[in-house]
């Protein structure tokens, strides 16, 4: 098992959701985002960044939100 987080920031860099931080083993994983921030609040379309993170291995990537 490793540590898996997901997290979605602004372009400024500001936290905007914790999708998940927890122990994972092996295999995939799914997690859908509903485009509200951790206070539950919808946010405004516009390009976030999402970071995931498995153990030592990180991914970036760009999400574009259009409402």
């Amino acid at each position: 098992a490793s540590d898996v987080s997901i997290h979605i920031y602004d372009m400024l860099g500001r936290e905007v959701k914790h999708l998940i931080d927890e122990q994972q083993g092996p295999g995939s994983l799914s997690v859908a985002w509903d485009g509200r921030d951790d206070a539950e609040q919808p946010v405004g379309s516009g390009i976030y960044l999402l970071r995931f993170r498995a153990g030592s291995h990180v991914e970036n990537s760009k999400l574009m939100l259009i409402k």
